[in-house]
């Protein structure tokens, strides 16, 4: 009865409010939080997240509060011109909450919808997707435009001051769209009742920098892992100079969950991956024989300001450990300071790397004929002339290298930490500097998708037949990539078409899985997965697929926050260890890893296993770290090295910032610590009308309730008992 009495209560405030003409306060309307709570619905959906730097945020807003949510009415957006006519004819509106199709959020629909931010609150953007996930118009790159970059839209750079969020499948959209065209076609604010949104999402405050929110301890840096290993059985040798081969291994969209970047990132990986595994494939005495080494890296991080590419150059340049640590988990010699698990890259060197050579974006031309980018000098066109050479020897593949237009400039990728360690380091790179690519003078002539949630693999059997042509056009690279890093180190030009080559049905394997469905045999089979199922439980909520958000699919190429030491913290991401346990098996002799996991002795699930181990294998110092592969503890000569800005400092299990190893184009990346967001829809009352309605509905439910009261007492009575 206390409950009745409770809600007959609230009914009666609301009348007489109603009334007098008064608007309710928070508390008194909470007196209907029990009857109304039932009338709420929660949607899964993927927030925009803002990432702070040094100077400042890009990204998403939230409220100032981080215990209020104001809600608004839904307003169903078709076009950018929905968003302008709406800044011209606000009056009547105090709140809406936005509904936008995927394919209408770009660069200029979300610098309108700011400007609609400041004439009216905007309670928040939710994004709906289309069953297939294909955009209604052409896609643009969300990058800001630059000189590489012609049509960039910006959408990765603008700051808004409200909550975006996507919502996870179709069938959420339908009926979210559904909803805000029943506002409309009632007439939005005459409306009797309107359905609303609210998003509860903190990110913290507008003004924060970088600086300030790790000091506070409210921010995390953003980098990751960065993977490494020397190319084939040989283990670094600090007596040889190298030749690397790199690519970047992250790359970003304006909803970090959702980052395919089928030609950003997918493709260089593939691409080092299978020069890695081809290169494995020589017999070890004649890469012994080799008068340099190679080296093969893949970088993380590399979206915020290259922390992954800088960490590994400035580590490199510096070549010693800082605060070395006997005691080692990996039976080794490891380090504090820079914090990285094995020693070996000490003996590499930057003075000792003759030649980089990174590859990105060569999935995004549908022509066999492919570009070199030099750096300036002497050293990188003669490496560049080399390759063409490689490339003219190599009748067996089906493109050809040709030199870009844009001579002595290269496009953005990891090499440009390289070229500029002398700024940040005192320690020059001399070597030679190539970029290769499928695209010559703008990225987006070749992938007009680059660095967008749209860079990814079509559907369907048309699509996937493409999708083959286009592997077999990354192994033919792959093989000339790794043909010129053999005659670069030394080889012939005749025993590098002899030795080295890609197989394409392999090729077509790993493409398949980096951009189709990561929970893929392969996959289960390099990490040591039970099954495919088991690699897709693991893979969680980093999965991406068009239909689903994040059920299934290509892996998520987004890097995701730095995290001390994750091998012990069991914080490993997906995507670099299946880079590494790569590297791994395909780089040693697969009677190590056959043979570790034939014995029970050095059973494992994960490195953490192995770290424990009482009398785990023997690892030569400084040139090999302990690593579980397919269940085995193994030696292994690939290493992850940390992805993050040289200037971060983790001591006592806290960031600090050495300002003298700030450079001066570090943004010092951070993303602000939030709980997961939830977006929730209920019905509002927005009109004089809709008060009418609730004040008549209160005093009949009123009435009603008075009446079922006594007659219910009367009929206790009747039978003796009494009403207390």
């Amino acid at each position: 009865m206390g409950a009745a009495r409770k809600v007959l209560a609230a009914w009666a405030t609301l009348a007489a409010l109603a009334l007098t003409g008064l608007q309710p306060a928070r508390a008194e309307v909470n007196g209907v939080n029990a009857m109304t709570e039932a009338m709420l619905t929660e949607y899964a959906s993927l927030p925009c997240v803002r990432s702070i730097a040094r100077d400042g945020a890009v990204g998403c807003g939230s409220p100032s509060d981080r215990s209020v949510a104001e809600g608004g009415a839904l307003f169903l957006v078709e076009s950018v011109e929905d968003v302008t006519g709406l800044i011209e004819n606000a009056q009547g509106f105090d709140a809406v909450a936005l509904v936008v199709d995927d394919a209408l959020l770009h660069g200029d629909s979300l610098r309108a919808m700011q400007d609609l931010a400041r004439k009216i609150r905007v309670a928040a953007v939710i994004v709906t997707v289309e069953e297939d996930g294909s955009p209604q118009e052409p896609p643009r790159s969300s990058a800001a435009p630059t000189t590489w970059i012609p049509s960039g839209d910006g959408l990765l750079n603008e700051t808004v001051s409200f909550v975006v969020t996507r919502l996870r499948n179709a069938t959420q959209s339908e009926e979210i769209r559904a909803l805000a065209a029943s506002n409309r076609d009632r007439g939005y604010a005459d409306a009797v009742f309107q359905h609303s949104a609210r998003y509860q999402f903190y990110l913290g405050k507008e003004t924060a920098t970088s600086l300030s929110c790790l000091v506070s301890g409210r921010c995390d840096p953003l980098g990751g892992l960065s993977v490494w290993a020397s190319a084939g059985p040989v283990p670094v040798n600090s007596a040889k100079e190298t030749v690397l081969l790199t690519a970047n291994l992250d790359a970003a969209s304006f909803f970090h969950d959702v980052v395919p970047a089928r030609d950003t990132t997918a493709s260089g990986v593939a691409a080092v991956l299978l020069a890695a595994k081809a290169l494995a494939s020589v017999d070890e005495s004649v890469l012994e024989a080799l008068s340099k080494q190679i080296v093969v890296a893949l970088f993380n991080g590399e979206v915020w300001s290259r922390a992954g590419s800088r960490r590994f150059v400035h580590d490199v340049a510096l070549g010693e450990c800082l605060s070395p640590q006997t005691a080692s988990p990996y039976n080794e010699s490891t380090c504090a300071n820079p914090p990285v698990y094995a020693l070996a890259w000490t003996s590499l060197g930057l003075e000792n790397i003759t030649d980089v050579v990174s590859v990105n974006n060569v999935a995004g031309n549908e022509s066999d004929t492919f570009y070199v980018h030099s750096a300036a000098g002497t050293a990188s066109a003669n490496a560049a002339a080399a390759l063409q050479s490689v490339a003219s020897s190599s009748t067996d593949v089906d493109v050809s290298i040709t030199s870009a237009t844009t001579s002595g400039v290269v496009p953005p990728s990891p090499l440009d930490s390289f070229l500029a360690a002398e700024l940040e380091t005192d320690v020059s790179f001399g070597g030679a500097g190539l970029v290769v690519s499928g695209f010559d003078a703008a990225i987006t002539d070749a992938n007009p998708r680059y660095s967008s949630r749209y860079d990814r693999r079509d559907e369907g059997s048309e699509a996937d037949d493409a999708e083959a042509l286009t592997a077999a056009r990354i192994a033919d690279v792959a093989t000339l990539l790794a043909r010129h890093a053999f005659v670069q180190a030394g080889g012939s030009t005749s025993d590098a078409v002899n030795f080295v080559l890609v197989d394409e049905t392999h090729a077509a394997e790993l493409w398949d899985c980096l951009t189709k469905d990561f929970a893929c045999t392969l996959v289960a089979d390099v990490i040591g997965a039970e099954d495919t199922t088991a690699v897709a439980d693991f893979m969680g909520s980093t999965l991406f697929a068009a239909s689903e958000g994040i059920a299934g699919g290509a892996p998520n190429f987004f890097s995701g926050i730095y995290s001390p030491f994750p091998v012990e913290n069991n914080v490993m991401r997906p995507v670099p260890l299946f880079v590494r346990d790569y590297l791994a098996q395909y780089g040693r002799n697969a009677s190590l890893v056959e043979k570790a996991t034939e014995s029970a002795k050095y059973a494992c699930a994960q490195d953490l296993e192995c770290m424990a181990m009482t009398e785990p294998p023997e690892c030569e110092l400084g040139r090999s770290a302990l690593a579980c592969l397919r269940g085995g503890c193994v030696c292994s000569n690939a290493y992850f090295h940390d992805a993050v800005s040289p200037a971060l400092v983790y001591e006592g299990g806290a960031f600090s910032v050495d300002a003298q190893k700030l450079a001066d184009d570090d943004g010092l990346w951070t993303e602000p610590r939030w709980s997961d967001g939830t977006l929730t829809l209920y019905t509002s009352a927005n009109s004089a009308s809709t008060t009418i309605a609730l004040l008549v509905c209160g005093i009949l439910l009123t009435i009603g309730c008075v009446f079922a009261l006594r007659k219910a007492q009367g009929m206790l009575d009747n039978t003796k008992y009494k009403l207390n």
